[in-house]
């Protein structure tokens, strides 16, 4: 896997009740990109992020996984969630290394208790996001029907769209006319945007959660994926710019923005244990790391030697040289690291 600027990478959360699809939305993103030759099962065992033994026995997603998707130019790193409210716990590190969450919904189940819980979870940290309604395949479902029961539980800000976008609706057009003053005013005057208005003014409604895009798919029934990532790379937001809460070496509370022209800092916000050790994966906060590199365990006050970086694909361990400020990256066998830890440069 080659090394992508932080400009060109997207962090996304998949959240959702259990059983609504975001494994088989992943497969089929794996099996669209080249990276599998087959669309893997979660009733067969045989999928990527669900490659623990007792989620193959069970049948569903117990522990969050990493997944990668190169598109198009762009990194993104979905981040599959389990969605039973009994591993919440995952949900929580999930959005705190996310920009963005995808939230499926199974069409012939509406809202449950799994989607209130995501939703929730979003509100709470303020996460952008998208619902993708899914499992259309069932008998009488009506695509409308699902969003009109949607916007009842949580608001008009979800608004139904196709990409790429073709004929834009009134509903739609009026979202994107509140995401700037002067696309407001056009709008009230009754002047058309042109086409970069509305995708600018799409990102930076997503962006700060006055649009909640709504789509559908049947990624079971082999349809391509290629919309919602197009819709992702295009409108999520890129992780530069995102403010974190942190403390300084005086023990002030501070902000440190994710930028890539900063000294290096990561948080760990996962530990995995196999049988060869444990894995810190974590989200490079700002800099750039490299193997071999020195940082400082702020809790431990303990120097850590930074192995090998590798990004995960389920269980696969894919060795990089760097990564940029935004990134997701995972080390191997580090002496003091716990979850939840900083580990930045000394000075």
């Amino acid at each position: 896997m080659k090394g992508y600027t932080s400009e060109k990478i997207r962090n996304v959360a998949l959240l959702g009740h259990g059983g609504c699809g975001k494994t088989t939305f992943l497969e089929a993103a794996l099996l669209g990109t080249g990276v599998t030759k087959k669309l893997g099962r979660v009733e067969d065992g045989n999928t990527v992020s669900d490659y623990d033994k007792m989620e193959k026995e069970k049948g569903y997603s117990i522990y969050t996984s990493i997944i990668p998707i190169e598109w198009k130019g762009t990194k993104i790193n979905f981040i599959d969630t389990p969605g039973y409210f009994d591993f919440v716990t995952e949900v929580n590190c999930a959005l705190k290394a996310a920009e963005a969450a995808l939230i499926m919904v199974d069409a012939g189940s509406g809202v449950q208790v799994g989607t209130e819980a995501a939703w929730k979870a979003c509100e709470k940290n303020g996460t952008p996001r998208i619902v993708v309604i899914n499992k259309r395949d069932k008998d009488d479902v009506e695509f409308n029907a699902v969003v009109d029961a949607l916007k009842e539980k949580f608001g008009d800000k979800l608004v139904p769209m196709s990409w790429p976008l073709g004929e834009v609706d009134d509903s739609l057009m009026e979202a994107i006319a509140e995401s700037d003053e002067e696309l407001m005013m056009k709008y009230f005057e009754g002047e058309e945007f042109s086409e970069e208005e509305i995708k600018t003014g799409l990102a930076a409604g997503i962006a700060s959660g006055i649009i909640v895009p709504v789509c559908n798919s049947t990624f079971r029934m082999n349809q391509p994926v290629d919309q919602i990532l197009d819709l992702v790379a295009a409108c999520v937001p890129a992780p530069l710019g995102k403010v974190y809460k942190a403390v300084n070496a005086q023990g002030e509370e501070i902000e440190k923005v994710c930028a890539k022209d900063a000294a290096p800092s990561v948080q760990v916000f996962k530990t995995i244990a196999d049988q060869f050790g444990k894995i810190s994966v974590m989200k490079v906060v700002t800099g750039k790391i490299e193997s071999g590199m020195d940082l400082m365990n702020t809790r431990a006050a303990k120097s850590e030697r930074l192995g090998k970086l590798f990004a995960l694909r389920g269980n696969e361990q894919i060795e990089v040289g760097a990564a940029e400020a935004g990134d997701i990256v995972a080390i191997s066998k580090l002496q003091y690291t716990q979850t939840g830890d900083t580990l930045c440069d000394k000075a």
